[in-house]
């Protein structure tokens, strides 16, 4: 390393990387994005499966691949309204709009059986992968005018009060994680859909407030579908660490404190609460690597290194700032395993340690033809061999913020989100819930 930044072209280059690592992915003729594929861009190593979350980061990511000149404007164009005619045609939960958790990249068809004997994979539909689809549609709805109609036709009938429980608190309710839709043993209990019909609802809720899962909050409330109570009754545990106060995730990842806020300004709506919690997190990631002696940063779910085609997925998170303590991992056989999406999302919060940490984890060959690949084991060197679509998707997030949002202002995503209808609804809930936590920074720690 010289000690020079990367340039605006160099990130730009990692943005075109990125984006021809997930138009790698699309299974002609539905479009749609498979759920991984080898460092090589080899299509025959593609996975045969997708995910609502992976469709919607492939969406967001062809507008902007179209918005930074990486492609066409013809081009994503005609890559979303594919992918949004497919999903048109997909089956999903008739009483509540909502698409489930798997697909058939080829098809179309849902998932059914899983793995190599053929599990059985019971219809299962996944709140918060409801959520980032929705997202997605609102911020196709907005950046493509031509395919509004489209966009808002699907995501019109997805009602997000399927999954809300509005006894779960005194004051407010929470959402579940999801519902099946036959009954499962000593994991579901028994709900109603918005028409009134049967489902079968998570026996868990999504309690925290520092978790990607309040997405669902969001889109629920920019929906209308649920009140501000509902932001209002996620919980706020405070941890201590690296000369901070933060409030806890669940494991003391990156992606469970960083995803949203690619897309929803919760620092700028409430700085001294989600601006001082997202800086700390990053702080805290940087002083964790610095205590284990990793010379690079970032710890969140993603594939494990070495693993390659044949799987092996892993959640990493910084056990001192997340809920549960240990509950995530730092290490796969012995060593940190650092991810490089976390440290995209990192980029609005602390720009030159997150690319500085990018360019060292390209130079220890963590990146390939489709840009950064998923994990590096800090002590081998040696990487996860693939790309997962999702970390791909939100690493384009994170690379296009870099490039779209002056000083203190909103990047391309989050105008695109805010145009599609996560504005006032959700601004308002934020600043509301922010005067009730109080978080302590200490000025002086590094």
């Amino acid at each position: 390393m010289t000690g020079a930044l990367p340039s605006a072209d160099e990130v730009r280059r990692w943005a075109g990387d990125t984006w021809r690592c997930l138009a790698a992915t699309a299974y002609e003729p539905t479009g749609l994005p498979a759920d991984g594929i080898d460092e090589r861009l080899d299509p025959t190593t593609r996975t045969p499966y997708t995910s609502p979350t992976n469709i919607a980061g492939y969406l967001w990511s062809a507008l902007a691949a179209s918005r930074l000149g990486l492609i066409a404007q013809d081009e994503a164009r005609a890559r979303c309204s594919r992918v949004l005619a497919t999903l048109a045609g997909l089956a999903r939960h008739q009483g509540s709009g909502m698409f489930y958790n798997w697909y058939d990249v080829a098809t179309g068809e849902r998932t059914r059986t899983w793995g190599r004997r053929g599990r059985i994979l019971p219809a299962f539909l996944s709140s918060v992968d409801n959520a980032w689809l929705a997202l997605a549609l609102r911020i196709v709805a907005a950046g493509e005018p031509t395919l509004a109609g489209a966009a808002t036709a699907i995501l019109t009938p997805m009602r997000f009060d399927a999954f809300y429980d509005p006894g779960a608190r005194p004051v407010g309710g929470l959402m579940r994680g999801g519902f099946w839709e036959t009954p499962r043993r000593n994991r579901s209990v028994p709900g109603r859909d918005p028409s009134g019909a049967p489902i079968h609802l998570t026996r868990h809720h999504y309690a925290l407030l520092n978790s990607e899962t309040r997405l669902v909050t969001y889109v629920a409330l920019a929906a209308g579908q649920v009140g501000a109570q509902a932001y209002a009754a996620l919980e706020a545990p405070i941890r201590r660490y690296a000369g901070c106060e933060l409030v806890a995730s669940l494991g003391g990842s990156m992606f469970e404190a960083l995803a949203v806020p690619a897309f929803v300004p919760e620092a700028a709506w409430a700085p001294e609460l989600w601006g001082a919690n997202h800086a700390g997190t990053v702080r805290a990631h940087r002083a964790f690597a610095a205590e284990v002696g990793a010379p690079v940063w970032g710890l969140s779910p993603c594939a494990c290194p070495g693993a390659g085609s044949a799987g092996g997925y892993s959640e990493f998170g910084v056990p001192a700032i997340g809920l549960l303590g240990d509950s995530y991992r730092t290490t796969w056989r012995g060593q940190v395993v650092v991810t490089p999406h976390a440290a995209a999302l990192a980029l609005p919060y602390d720009a030159p340690a997150a690319m500085t940490n990018l360019s060292r984890l390209a130079e220890l060959g963590c990146y390939g033809p489709g840009g950064f690949v998923d994990s590096i084991g800090v002590r081998t060197r040696r990487t996860a061999g693939r790309h997962l679509t999702l970390d791909q998707a939100f690493l384009m997030a994170g690379l296009v913020h870099r490039l779209t949002a002056g000083a203190g202002q909103e990047g391309l995503l989050h105008r695109l989100a805010r145009e599609g209808g996560l504005g006032d609804a959700v601004r308002h809930a934020v600043v509301q819930r922010s005067r009730t936590v109080a978080i302590r920074v200490d000025p002086e720690a590094v």
